[in-house]
């Protein structure tokens, strides 16, 4: 895991950094081994792969729209590849969102739990 680190140097002035270490514990422990005493310490958020793959071009709006309208069609009772040729119709969403899909779909396919592939 990545963690930032508030330290104060001998002038008084915040520091940010990052550092690698296994868990929390772990971090202060290795702060400490070094002499220093963190203000705080603060684990590095993760991103979900499609935001590493999208950026900002699927927001969490687009995902919202998406997880409802294929719960709706799932509720339905279409199985989950009809709902998923659904999502991809042309005019149901962006681009971007359509890619999306299509990925989505192909992780579901290789045998992860849908909920694993958001």
């Amino acid at each position: 895991m990545q963690f930032y680190v508030n330290l104060e140097d001998q002038g008084g002035q915040t520091l940010r950094s990052k550092m690698e270490a296994p868990s929390l514990p772990a971090a202060e422990k290795a702060l400490a081994a070094d002499g220093l005493k963190p203000l705080r310490i603060d684990p590095v958020p993760i991103k979900p792969w499609w935001v590493l793959r999208f950026g900002s071009k699927v927001t969490s709006q687009d995902l919202l729209a998406l997880t409802h309208q294929l719960s709706a069609t799932l509720g339905s009772g279409l199985s989950f590849a009809n709902a998923m040729e659904i999502l991809l119709l042309p005019g149901v969403h962006r681009p971007c969102v359509r890619q999306l899909v299509v990925e989505l779909a192909a992780i579901v396919h290789e045998g992860r739990p849908f909920s694993h592939a958001l």
